[in-house]
């Protein structure tokens, strides 16, 4: 079994890409994960909210998660890039619910 978590490609012109994933905090499987990819930095809280409006406006039947986490890209194989640091809430909002997203059902946070 797998740990609750959300996978991330990120990429930008004269810099690396970036494929990652987060962790949820409090998840039972956690640290017996059976990819062994968790790592303290990569586990993060979600804040659960009640039904209602989004940070984008969308208004969400049933209760939803957030979170908050830092990407850094590093300078692309020419080296001339620049590394850039970008919270994702400046890059993408969107709900995480228990059963309409991409977790498909598997409930966020505790």
């Amino acid at each position: 079994m797998r740990a609750s978590h959300l996978h991330f490609m990120v990429t930008a012109p004269g810099l690396r890409r970036l494929v990652t994933h987060i962790f949820v905090d409090g998840d039972e499987i956690g640290w017996k994960d059976a990819v062994f990819g968790v790592k303290e930095s990569l586990i993060k809280a979600f804040e659960r909210h009640p039904s209602g409006p989004t940070p984008d406006g969308r208004v969400v039947d049933g209760s939803w998660s957030d979170v908050t986490f830092d990407i850094v890209l590093a300078p692309g194989p020419d080296g001339k890039g620049h590394s850039s640091s970008r919270s994702m809430s400046e890059v993408a909002k969107w709900p995480v619910t228990n059963s309409r997203n991409a977790l498909a059902g598997v409930p966020v946070g505790p």
